[in-house]
């Protein structure tokens, strides 16, 4: 039936003419293409559209642009992107932003939860992370414009993508693209020394807190060693609930109170 249906769909597309430029919109229901075989109008190609049928749709994506800069200067940087799979850590996509413009452009396929990561030579990475099970309209897309920062001294990140068990400092598998990731950045950059950071929100007693903070910042130590980044080139430290960045008194505030931070020293 498939077969039937793609030979019937490709003849009523095909004609004598050209026909090229063949494009599918995000939803995946209705393709453009253009042709000089079916107007009126001499050799001019004209733009047309039709419904895909059922069998044929891919699956519906949403995406993210957006620009990346020096964020001290503004410069353009032509970044490298990675999409992976937070729960199997599959790379799904690559991608690279515009040399002269540092715009990107970069397809999110709906329905999981992806670690989204953007670097260039010389400069600390970005990390993010999309949960596409919930809903987001397919119409409009998710504009990120990222200021990464030079690697030197001083210079502090959020690691978006550590994640812990709840009152607990044992990492969660999702945790492993964002360790591999910061591995990988540590091997590029030998000169690099950093300080990992565990923060808390304010919730519990301020002794739990600095105690949990201190054990999570240690998990990251420790993995980051048996993935071959010599001891002497890390150090870590809990800070407990003492550094907020957002409110404690919203859920919002609270989870980002909750991270792990690198500074590099």
């Amino acid at each position: 039936h498939l077969i039937s249906l793609c030979i019937n769909w490709v003849s009523q597309i095909n004609t004598q003419g050209d026909e090229m430029g063949f494009v599918v919109n995000a939803r995946g229901n209705r393709a453009y293409f253009s042709s000089d075989g079916v107007n009126d109008e001499g050799n001019s190609k004209a733009i047309y559209y039709f419904d895909l049928p059922e069998p044929l749709r891919p699956e519906p994506v949403l995406y993210v642009k957006g620009r990346v800069f020096d964020i001290e200067s503004g410069e353009t940087l032509p970044a490298d992107f990675e999409l992976k799979d937070l729960a199997s850590a599959e790379l799904v996509v690559t991608a690279q932003g515009n040399s002269f413009t540092g715009e990107f452009l970069v397809c999110l396929p709906i329905g999981g939860r992806y670690a989204f990561r953007a670097s260039h030579p010389g400069y600390m990475f970005y990390s993010g992370h999309f949960d596409l099970h919930k809903g987001h309209s397919l119409e409009t897309p998710y504009v990120l414009d990222i200021g990464l920062q030079a690697v030197k001294a001083g210079v502090k990140m959020t690691l978006e993508n550590i994640f812990f068990e709840t009152d607990s400092y044992e990492l969660r598998d999702e945790s492993k693209i964002e360790l591999e990731g910061l591995i990988s950045f540590m091997k590029e950059n030998p000169e690099v020394k950093i300080l990992i950071g565990g923060h808390t929100d304010n919730q519990g007693p301020a002794a739990y807190n600095q105690l949990l903070s201190e054990n999570r910042a240690k998990s990251v130590f420790i993995y980051l060693t048996r993935g071959g980044v010599p001891q002497e080139r890390l150090k870590y430290k809990g800070f407990g609930m003492n550094q907020p960045i957002d409110d404690n008194s919203s859920i919002e505030g609270r989870a980002k109170n909750r991270r792990t931070e690198i500074t590099v020293l």
